[in-house]
């Protein structure tokens, strides 16, 4: 969190993401994708580009071990759903400490002691976790409410978060539009996983299908703003966020 910046059979676990060859507007996003993340790392590694290397391979070793996760959930669906959402997202904020944490003055260098960088980390997760939190119960709701297909659901709350994590840089920048795989990533290894091991609970849940379900592309940004505008004001009243 930067700050600035159809149902499923149950006894048919195995069935969780559709085949690409099935699915041909999420073939097209694994494509672009793909030709993102080749243009962004060709002409070599920054610090921000070290984290969303971090979080790749975080994503893909969760979603790896996905089936096993499942066994480890609470009985709770909403529990399991938020809890697991806001620790992933922790390991996300533990990957921008050395690029972009919630404040300037918690970057992660090479040269500070483990003290510090596990410092830096606990006061970042410590205003971070709360709002994340609020984030992944407002998803939640609409998941509970709103039928999502797995791409769908990807799409939609990655959007909404990234616009709530970095509408005004996006605004600035609309250019940055065209890699937007390169921070929709950012957020699908934080609740794609969760939504995917919780989905088939939701069977027999009724839900619709209605535009409503676009609604987080409006909502997360709000939340954010608001969790933003609380983070930077208590954050200095108790002396964090050093200039």
């Amino acid at each position: 969190m930067g700050w600035v910046r159809s149902g499923f059979n149950s006894r048919q676990p195995d069935k969780m993401w559709s085949p690409l060859k099935n699915n041909k507007p999420l073939l097209a996003y694994a494509a672009w994708s793909l030709l993102v993340f080749f243009i962004t790392f060709s002409d070599g590694l920054n610090a921000d580009d070290i984290t969303h290397v971090f979080i790749l391979v975080f994503f893909a070793i969760t979603y790896r071990l996905r089936f096993l996760l499942r066994k480890l959930l609470p009985s709770s669906t909403p529990l399991a759903f938020i809890g697991l959402a806001t620790i992933f997202a922790a390991f996300v904020e533990g990957f921008y400490m050395i690029s972009k944490p919630l404040h300037p003055s918690l970057v992660v260098t090479k040269d500070m002691g483990i003290g510090q960088m596990m410092y830096n980390y606990g006061v970042d997760v410590l205003f971070t976790f709360p709002a994340y939190v609020a984030i992944f119960s407002a998803i939640w709701l609409f998941v509970r409410r709103y039928e999502y297909s797995n791409f769908g659901y990807a799409l939609i709350m990655g959007l909404g978060q990234a616009l709530g994590d970095g509408l005004g840089f996006l605004l600035a920048n609309p250019g940055t539009m065209l890699f937007l795989p390169y921070i929709l990533f950012n957020y699908h290894a934080m609740n794609v996983v969760p939504f995917l091991l919780v989905r088939n609970r939701l069977q027999d849940t009724p839900r619709i299908d209605t535009s409503w379900k676009y609604l987080p592309i409006v909502v997360l940004p709000l939340i954010y703003f608001t969790a933003a505008t609380v983070i930077f004001a208590l954050g200095p009243a108790f002396g964090f966020f050093a200039k």
